[in-house]
């Protein structure tokens, strides 16, 4: 038996409204616990801080040879990549859109462990320092929580400049992050162990924008301080 987990409900758990999951922890602790012991089956993590995680939380941990790191398939971003994109291609979700307008993007499902709404506190207190700028959030309520998928799409609504794009379709994501008028790609997780889009940011960066990410959990694994930021609190 392989077990390779992305997550656990210890890490995602602490920002669900009733706090984690008892039930699930206690199945996890079971489960990973059994595997551990099992001297035909083969526990692996996708990155240091997981593996130190699970050792912590549960009790077992990978060896740091077993950790296989999170990454992408090449293949399924060719066509994406290959795109070019226009100023029309970006007018379509923003329409307002001028000639000298930048953008700072960040995406992913409107969960709370995403931390958009630390990232929009913080937008509203510069925003008016930088006039040419607008916050472009494509977070669909697609994660379970619709009292906190409302939350962003109120405070979006009382920010300067801040607007929210409720929709899963990737071609969103990857055209704002091959737009000429990308200035910053924002990654503000509050708990992630090691996702997808530091190393989709890496990806299509042409070095036009600046990565920040949020320096909690696993994230900072994927990002390289060459082309990144990491900050302590998404909010700053």
């Amino acid at each position: 038996f392989f077990y390779l987990p992305h997550s656990t409900g210890a890490n995602h758990g602490q920002f669900a409204a009733d706090g984690p999951d008892a039930e699930r922890l206690a199945f996890e602790h079971e489960c990973l616990t059994a595997i551990d012991r099992d001297p035909h089956s083969f526990l692996c993590a996708t990155g240091q801080w997981i593996g130190e995680h699970l050792e912590e939380v549960y009790g077992v941990r990978p060896d740091a040879s077993a950790y296989l790191p999170n990454g992408l398939h090449f293949p399924s971003y060719q066509a994406a990549l290959s795109r070019r994109v226009t100023i029309a291609d970006i007018r379509k979700f923003v329409p307002t859109l001028t000639d000298d307008t930048r953008i700072i993007f960040a995406w992913g499902r409107a969960s709370r462990v995403k931390g958009f709404v630390p990232l929009i506190e913080g937008w509203s207190k510069i925003a008016s320092q930088h006039p040419n700028h607008i916050l472009v959030l494509q977070a669909p309520d697609e994660s379970g929580e619709p009292e906190y998928a409302a939350e962003i799409a109120e405070r979006a609504r009382f920010s300067d400049r801040c607007l929210i794009l409720d929709d899963f379709d990737p071609s969103i994501w990857q055209t704002f992050l091959q737009s000429p008028l990308t200035d910053v790609v924002a990654i503000p997780s509050l708990a992630d162990p090691n996702p997808h889009t530091p190393l989709e940011a890496r990806l299509f960066s042409s070095g036009s924008y600046a990565i920040v990410g949020s320096r909690i959990d696993g994230i900072v694994e994927s990002l390289s301080d060459r082309i990144s930021i990491v900050v302590d609190d998404p909010a700053s």
